[in-house]
């Protein structure tokens, strides 16, 4: 068995990495993690209920290095498995890492070059690229061309970043490298969330007044595979979760002070959730009307059309769209 790691505390990363049923992808992203060039890390898997071979994938490396260490839960929300993760955690740091992503070799030395010059420093975040299952010699930006731009080039304090927060997250979850302390004093993840939760995170941080720096160095970047599995995550189960993290960017908004154009960004905020529900009334309507009235009514709270909210409501047993 061996460690590696220069046992100092104040420097210790933790890597906190929630697995179910990646198996088959984990070792990859265990590798990513053994080949860093810094070598004062801890690594946590926390396994989610997995039915496959996790487990004994994880239990391999750690019969060679015993930075690795490894729980298990009954199957809970992502949200959940990774503050479980952050209670066994030890370090001054903590990186969060998908069972099916890797790291750079240089991703932890990097960043941690940064918080030595900049002591100040709470967050520093670096690329993230994406590639196909295949594929992981060609890499690009974007998961696919429709998707928004990531955060890129800022250094300064967390505050304006919440108004890019308002049109969509700003990091993927391995990007950034983040003191514990600042994870630990809003709270971690929301528990009850299972999707877009490192969004609905990254919110309550950036609102918490952090200190951030960008690693721009292509050594330290994140990278992301892109498979099915990763795109079914797109349905409804995210859209109805993306309304509850709107819901709370809202609160957030209204308690802070000199967030410039406040009241137009919350506006915009509300505009994005009457358009989820919406959609969701939409994609609801032909197989459970329940729960497409219940949207449509989330719809006329916030744009007051009783016309439409009556056209709609006589419609649901027929199935008409009111918006078609």
């Amino acid at each position: 068995m061996n460690n590696q790691g220069d046992g100092s505390a104040e420097k210790l990363v933790s890597i906190v990495i929630p697995g179910h049923n990646y198996g088959h992808f984990i070792s990859e992203t265990l590798n990513s993690v053994l080949n860093q060039t810094y070598t004062n890390w801890e690594c946590i898997v926390v396994d989610n209920g997995s039915s496959d071979n996790t487990i004994d994938v994880v239990k391999s490396f750690i019969e060679i290095d015993d930075r690795f260490r490894v729980f298990s839960i009954s199957q809970n929300t992502t949200s959940a498995t990774r503050n479980f993760g952050i209670s066994k955690s030890q370090g001054s740091f903590l990186l969060f890492l998908d069972s099916d992503d890797q790291i750079a070799p240089a991703k932890l030395a990097e960043s941690m070059k940064l918080f030595d010059e900049f002591p100040e420093t709470d967050l520093v975040y670096s690329p993230s690229k994406y590639y196909n299952d295949g594929e992981p010699g060609i890499l690009r930006d974007k998961m696919n061309p429709g998707s928004h731009d990531l955060l890129r080039g800022y250094h300064g304090n967390s505050l304006p970043l919440l108004e890019k927060m308002v049109h969509s997250n700003l990091f993927t979850i391995c990007a950034p490298i983040i003191r514990t302390k600042k994870v630990k004093a809003i709270g971690g993840f929301n528990d009850s969330l299972n999707w877009v939760e490192d969004w609905d995170f990254y919110i309550r941080l950036l609102a918490s007044a952090c200190e951030v720096r960008y690693c721009s160095s292509d050594d330290s970047s994140c990278l992301i595979r892109v498979h099915n599995r990763s795109l079914s995550k797109k349905n409804l189960n995210m859209m109805e979760q993306s309304v509850d993290v709107r819901k709370n960017l809202e609160r957030v908004l209204k308690k802070l002070p000199g967030i410039s154009s406040k009241m137009e960004l919350i506006l915009k905020n509300s505009q994005e959730i009457k358009f989820l529900h919406r959609s969701l009334y939409e994609q609801y309507l032909n197989h459970d009307q329940i729960k497409a009235c219940r949207h449509l009514w989330r719809f006329f709270h916030i744009d007051g059309n009783v016309r439409l909210l009556v056209k709609g409501l006589l419609g649901l047993p027929g199935r008409n769209n009111v918006f078609s």
